[in-house]
C-alpha cells in the first residue's frame, strides 16, 4: 500500500515519488503527513492538517502541464515545506487558519490568496537556475 495508519495518529504516505506523468495527481484529505514528491501534468493538493516535506531534491511538487491549475493547493493548519514548480502553468496556493508554507513557488503565473497563513521561502533551497527535473 502506498500509505499506512496508526490509530489515532496521522495518515502517513510511504516516502517516495508519485508521479502521473500524463494525468493529474490529487491528494484530498486531510490529517496526512509524508515524504513526498508529486509529479504529474497537474498537482492538486486540498484539504487540513497536512504535514509534507520533499523526498526528491527539496521539490514538493512539480506540474509540467501550461494548464491555469497546474499547482492548486488549498489548505488550513499544518505545513507544506519544499518547491512547487510548474514552469509554463499557473500555481494557485490558498491558505487560511495556521498553515505554514516553506517553500519556493515557481510558475508562469503565481497566484496567493487567503487569511492567516504564513509563507516563507524553504531554507537551502537551490537557485532557479539551477532546478531541473531529471526524470
Amino acid at each position: 500500500p502506498i500509505y499506512w495508519e496508526d490509530p489515532g495518529a496521522m495518515t502517513k504516505l510511504k516516502p517516495g515519488v508519485y508521479c502521473n506523468a500524463g494525468g493529474k495527481i490529487t491528494l484530498g484529505t486531510g490529517n496526512v503527513e509524508g515524504m513526498i514528491t508529486l509529479v504529474g501534468a497537474e498537482v492538486s493538493l486540498s484539504g487540513s492538517d497536512y504535514n509534507l516535506t520533499p523526498y526528491w531534491n527539496g521539490v514538493l511538487a512539480f506540474a509540467t502541464s501550461g494548464s491555469p491549475s497546474a499547482i492548486d493547493a488549498s489548505g488550513s493548519n499544518g505545513s507544506w515545506t519544499g518547491i512547487m514548480y510548474a514552469p509554463i502553468g499557473k500555481v494557485k496556493i490558498a491558505g487560511s487558519s495556521g498553515l505554514s508554507i516553506a517553500s519556493s513557488i515557481i510558475g508562469d503565473t503565481v497566484v496567493l490568496s487567503g487569511s492567516n497563513f504564513s509563507l516563507q521561502a524553504a531554507a537551502g533551497e537551490l537557485p532557479l537556475t539551477q532546478i531541473a527535473l531529471i526524470e
